[in-house]
């Protein structure tokens, strides 16, 4: 047997797998020391293996592998969609040799949540494949690693190399990190568009505030069909808020109305009935027909309460133009009103616009204005306008209220209302020159002493701080100049709690349970 030593780490896209080898053609990772104990039976250090397919992460280490001879397997499966452990799901690991029968070995459920225990023994020796799948009603993933040594005897187990690492390092277990909100994202290669800070607010559009009038002069009630009105209620369009019991005058006006409405009544029905009997021209008809509409349609513009063509009561109903929220009431009920007093305001917030608020003297810097990034808070959600199904109302700065600043004017849809008017923001505007290059989160970036600092998932458990060489952002991805390679994971949540455990100021886990 050719027995040598190497030892590498590769980085991969999707499916990616990071190792570290000193045994002959193995795929092996320096493990941490609370998990030794796996390899009790032969007395080395275990093997350890991350490995990603998008679906799960595999992190796993198991004793290294003799014929004949059983070997530990501790198997920690992760979704990637919520970085939460398996709960549920058949295991299979599969072991095939380049000649020989298959090893095959089948789990129905994890051990503790996350984490599948089982032995192993092999009945050959030499390079095999490794194969490892989970089936679940909500999810199936399967990893496959390649180049797994199986050792005739112990003695060709040659003892590790360790390298001196390159950053420092924090253990941080898998049960510290399904216990808390945690995160990774590979670092690659995208389009930034260059971005200009600004601060901003949310407001409405003066099109979506509605002043609802009162339709009549008199006395205005509250609708028998809605007589717990308050603000904060959402309304659909067409809903009757108030009625309004008319004065004489305004009662008489609408009598007069309400004749001639009739008498065009009869006269149309009159007219269809000769229509019928041929004793009448279509024409005359049609004249009836638009005289009693036109007078219809304006007894309803008034607000007259009316039913399948009759009068119930000669009062006038108060109803909503769109759907929208009471956000203020100016009447009370019993109210003397006024023919175009207003009774209440309507707000529609489907549609927010952002106002982003930029000093003059940067106005050169952003020429036009393609879309924007915002936050509402340290720490929170970076928003897009175009993902939010938004667009620049102006790509060109507008003239500001405020002596020496100007504003970008952006709209976007807010139908789930989770935006509120008046918040104060803050922007980044970006521009149509865009450059491709290697990007990060802007969740992922930390300060230490002032310094930027992010936090790389090298292994399954083990975390390294780096303080890379950061250049421009655009809200959601900032460029990394050095120190961060492509296809690296990057935490975007938990670095707190990674800070915390590299202090030994908190106990997030208990160290594993096999």
């Amino acid at each position: 047997m050719n027995n040598f030593k190497y030892k590498f780490t590769t980085i991969l896209s999707f499916p990616l797998l990071l190792i570290s080898c000193d045994y002959p053609d193995q795929d092996l990772q320096e493990a941490d020391g609370h998990h030794a104990h796996h390899a009790e039976k032969l007395g080395n250090e275990p093997i350890v293996v991350t490995h990603f397919n998008g679906v799960t992460e595999l992190f796993m280490d198991y004793s290294p592998l003799v014929q004949g001879i059983s070997s530990n397997f501790a198997v920690h499966l992760t979704r990637m969609d919520n970085f939460k452990p398996i709960r549920a799901g058949t295991l299979k690991m599969k072991l095939v040799p380049e000649n020989g029968n298959e090893l095959v070995i089948t789990k129905q459920n994890p051990s503790n949540p996350g984490i599948y225990l089982f032995e192993a023994t092999p009945r050959f020796t030499g390079s095999a494949r490794m194969e490892i799948s989970l089936n679940h009603s909500d999810i199936n993933s399967s990893h496959a690693i390649s180049q797994v040594f199986v050792f005739a005897s112990q003695s060709e187990i040659k003892p590790k190399v360790i390298s001196k690492p390159h950053a420092e390092q924090i253990t941080f277990l898998k049960e510290q990190q399904w216990r808390t909100d945690y995160k990774i994202e590979q670092a690659g290669y995208r389009d930034i568009s260059y971005a200009l800070p600004a601060t901003g607010v949310l407001r409405l559009p003066a099109s979506s505030i509605k002043v609802i009038p009162a339709t009549a002069s008199g006395t205005v009630l509250w609708s028998k069909k809605n007589q717990n009105l308050k603000v904060g209620m959402i309304v659909p369009k067409s809903m009757e808020l108030f009625i309004i019991q008319p004065d004489a005058a305004w009662d008489s006006g609408l009598a007069r109305l309400k004749e001639q409405y009739l008498l065009a009544k009869l006269e149309c029905d009159k007219m269809e009935e000769l229509f019928q009997q041929e004793a009448v021209a279509e024409r005359r008809v049609q004249e009836a027909r638009i005289r009693k509409n036109t007078l219809s349609e304006s007894l309803s513009r008034m607000g007259v309460n009316m039913a399948a063509g009759e009068f119930l009561d000669l009062e006038a109903q108060v109803t909503t133009a769109e759907k929208g929220m009471i956000t203020k009431i100016m009447v009370r009920p019993g109210q003397k009103i006024q023919q175009g007093d207003p009774l209440a305001m309507i707000k529609n917030t489907q549609t927010l616009v952002l106002e982003a608020r930029v000093p003059s003297t940067r106005i050169q810097d952003m020429s036009i204005a393609t879309d924007a990034t915002f936050r509402m808070g340290a720490g929170q959600k970076t928003y897009r306008i175009s993902e939010l199904g938004g667009r620049p109302v102006s790509e060109k700065p507008l003239a500001s209220g405020t002596s020496g600043f100007a504003h970008f004017l952006f709209e976007f849809d807010n139908a789930d209302g989770q935006f509120i008017e008046g918040t104060s923001l803050a922007v980044q505007i970006l521009g149509s020159e865009k450059k491709s290059c290697l990007a990060i989160s802007v969740d992922a970036v930390q300060e230490e002493l002032g310094d930027a600092l992010v936090y790389i998932q090298s292994s399954g458990e083990t975390i390294e701080k780096r303080f890379p060489k950061l250049g421009i952002q655009d809200g959601q991805w900032i460029e990394v100049k050095e120190g961060i390679d492509e296809g690296e994971q990057v935490v975007t949540k938990g670095a707190t709690q990674i800070r915390l455990s590299s202090l030994g100021g908190v106990e997030m886990g208990h160290g594993h349970a096999h």
